[in-house]
């Protein structure tokens, strides 16, 4: 199973690594696509930061799991 960004187009191979995608990209547009998920990009760089385990990326992989995923 694949995963697009929705943004972009970009495929990852699985939702942590498009999740990572989306956060480091940081511009305008993804912090927007983040923020219409119902996520806040800044909570997410703060999780990243106070945490271990990247704990940012996770609460932002559940969110697109569901809308993210192809068919290979």
């Amino acid at each position: 199973m694949s995963y697009r960004c929705p943004v972009c187009s970009k495929v990852s191979s699985t939702v942590m690594d498009l999740a990572r995608h989306i956060i480091g990209q940081a511009d305008k547009v993804d912090r927007d696509g983040i923020d219409a998920k119902g996520l806040r990009f800044s909570e997410l760089i703060t999780m990243q930061f106070r945490s271990f385990g990247g704990e940012g990326h996770k609460a932002q992989a559940e969110v697109l799991e569901k809308d993210t995923k192809i068919r290979d």
